[in-house]
């Protein structure tokens, strides 16, 4: 399957170097080595920066970059249950004050990575939801059962844990190691973090390349905003996932 590519958002970001496979999700083998055609089915988990910049609508109007990504899983959901294909999309927002689990600050589940949740009216409905109505500047509240009350919107500062989050999707999609999966994370950051965090991010891009989980990026930026000089942050990230400690040995 090609990764998305929702209106609005760049392709995916392609790690450097042969043989690890590039963004669009069509390798033959999987980061650590699997084969992609062992398994029938695919759980793909949406991580989505929740930061004030990427609530924030675009000057010359439209849905903001926060928005476009919650509409992108939403999309998906809505073609796996049309196609019935048993495919599972799990959602989670990163950066907020609230959080749905006391060892992932700042991190607010919105769709669990577990078989239980197959996409269907109930969770598309739920997650379609959380999307701020045109002019909201904020997180949407009592949207999935009332959970979003205690999310308390984007936390202070401009540093999601973007490291904690990588290993909160890893350990979720655990649970359904027999699908491929994948993490698209969607961010308007070029280089969030101090180096101490960059560290921590690659180290959490090659635990999931060793669990055989694809990670891909999709920078989402608003209309008429540069393009991102990718390659100094995120190409290594994306390239550690691909190529695991070989990309260590390649730096």
């Amino acid at each position: 399957r090609a990764c998305i590519r929702p209106p609005g958002l760049g392709g995916g970001v392609r790690g450097d170097g042969g043989g690890g496979g590039g963004g669009d999700g069509t390798a033959s083998a999987l980061p650590g080595g699997r084969p992609r055609d062992q398994l029938s089915k695919e759980c793909t988990q949406f991580l989505v920066d929740a930061s004030a910049s990427m609530l924030a609508e675009p000057l010359s109007g439209g849905p903001s970059p926060f928005s476009t990504a919650l509409q992108a899983a939403v999309d998906l959901q809505r073609d796996y249950a049309r196609s019935g294909s048993g495919d599972l999309v799990a959602v989670a927002l990163v950066g907020t004050e609230g959080c749905t689990n006391q060892n992932f600050p700042g991190i607010w589940e919105l769709v669990p990575a577990q078989k239980k949740y197959l996409p269907g009216p109930t969770v598309i409905n739920d997650l379609r939801a959380c999307i701020p109505e045109p002019g909201a500047a904020r997180l949407p509240l009592g949207a999935m059962g009332g959970l979003l009350k205690g999310c308390g919107g984007s936390m202070q500062g401009d540093n999601p844990p973007f490291a904690d989050a990588l290993h909160y999707a890893q350990l979720g999609l655990d649970a359904v190691a027999d699908m491929q999966r994948r993490v698209l994370l969607f961010t308007d950051k070029e280089k969030p973090g101090t180096d101490i965090a960059r560290g921590q991010m690659l180290t959490k891009a090659r635990d999931l390349h060793n669990g055989g989980i694809q990670l891909d990026l999709f920078l989402v930026r608003p209309d008429g905003a540069r393009e991102a000089d990718l390659a100094a942050f995120w190409r290594p990230l994306i390239a550690a996932n691909r190529l695991g400690d070989a990309a260590a040995d390649a730096e």
